[in-house]
């Protein structure tokens, strides 16, 4: 891929900050448990999750609506999980 092609991909290039962190209001568990949020930076819009396993949803549902073609594998997991 040259460094046009590259540069034509980007401007199509759709960016989104994934962040997780640790509750710090549960003392004594060994494990606490992770929260996090997804932004679509161009728009802006943040999600908030209670379970990290859900920012893959969220991105999924993103993607969708972005026009991405996710594949039966993507399409099964959110049938399965989303209901």
């Amino acid at each position: 891929m040259t460094s046009r092609d590259r540069s034509s991909h980007e401007s199509e290039a759709q960016s989104f900050i994934v962040k997780i962190w640790p509750d710090t209001g549960e003392t004594g568990t060994k494990r606490p448990k992770w929260h996090g949020s997804i932004t679509h930076v161009p728009g802006g819009e943040r999600q908030y999750v209670s379970d990290v396993t859900e920012i893959s949803i969220l991105l999924a549902q993103q993607l969708r609506i972005l026009g991405v073609d996710l594949g039966l594998k993507w399409r099964l997991w959110l049938w399965l999980f989303c209901l």
